[in-house]
């Protein structure tokens, strides 16, 4: 009976198999593939632009906000109205290939800082249309059908110096 079963199971239908040397079986007409795909990709179209702001550096106090539309709330702090410095939220254009789905998310929380001495400003992302992350789906042409939009939220504190402050954040792209 012990001798039955092996020469049982390598007897089934649909499975090729040849005994070898010692005890050992070879599977012949084993296939492989492999898919590839374009690379997922992220193009910034536009960086994002606070505008020029009037605070008063003893008592600013609150918090800016840019997205859809500017908002400032809080105390002796108002916009300045620039042309050549127009406030708007960071544009982004994902590509990558069709039909496959992807997430994305932005740094959520970062420091902007000036040259020279000061009180960092704290900046806080904001991505559309989620908090934190998105789930996509690439069109027929391998692209997004609408933008990225990061914006944010600057929280401005008493003691806070005229100049210019910057800094960097990331987008983070990927399949899923």
């Amino acid at each position: 009976m012990k001798k039955l079963i092996p020469t049982l199971l390598l007897a089934l239908p649909g499975l090729v198999c040849m005994a070898g040397e010692g005890n050992q079986a070879v599977l012949s007409d084993v296939q492989a593939q492999v898919q590839v795909i374009k690379p997922i990709r992220v193009e910034r179209k536009a960086d994002l632009v606070f505008g020029q702001l009037v605070v008063d550096s003893q008592r600013g106090d609150g918090v800016v906000t840019i997205f859809d539309t500017p908002l400032l709330e809080g105390n002796y702090i108002w916009w300045k109205h620039n042309p050549g410095l127009q406030a708007h939220p960071a544009r982004f254009t994902v590509t990558g290939e069709e039909g496959y789905e992807f997430n994305y998310s932005a740094t959520t929380m970062m420091e902007l800082t000036r040259s020279g001495v000061g009180i960092p400003i704290t900046f806080e992302s904001i991505v559309a249309p989620n908090p934190i992350a998105f789930v996509g789906s690439m069109e027929n042409s391998g692209t997004i059908s609408a933008d990225i939009i990061v914006g944010g939220a600057l929280h401005i504190v008493p003691g806070t110096l005229p100049g210019t402050y910057s800094g960097a954040f990331e987008v983070r792209v990927s399949y899923m």
